[in-house]
């Protein structure tokens, strides 16, 4: 039995720009896939998505190695996994591209608020 997300994603990746944008995140994204495989649960709606950030709320500033540190940073490695499923970030259009090549190549900053 597969959940609402499971299946949105599943329906989602037919979606070329889709595809690409999961296929090629960044690599904190894959280490955080590698901590969920370790059997820790997914985040499976918006609903537990809510209660994770209410919890992040709560742990904000908890010292490394501590109970609570580790609590926060699995929260918040759930949270990045479920975020990057829903809104994957895309391929930059053509005049993104171009102007960061102008900006990286001519030092030319013409980003006007894009």
């Amino acid at each position: 039995m597969s959940t609402w997300l499971e299946r949105w994603h599943a329906e989602q990746m037919l979606d070329p720009e889709y595809r690409l944008a999961y296929e090629k995140q960044e690599p904190s994204f894959q280490a955080a896939r590698k901590r969920l495989s370790r059997g820790w649960e997914p985040l499976k709606s918006f609903r537990d998505h809510d209660m994770a950030m209410q919890e992040i709320d709560k742990l904000w500033g908890s010292p490394a190695g501590t109970t609570e540190g580790q609590r926060l940073d699995k929260l918040v490695t759930l949270v990045v996994e479920f975020e990057a499923l829903v809104y994957p970030i895309g391929r930059p259009d053509w005049w993104d591209r171009f102007l960061y090549w102008l900006d990286r190549r001519w030092g030319i900053n013409f980003w006007w608020g894009r």
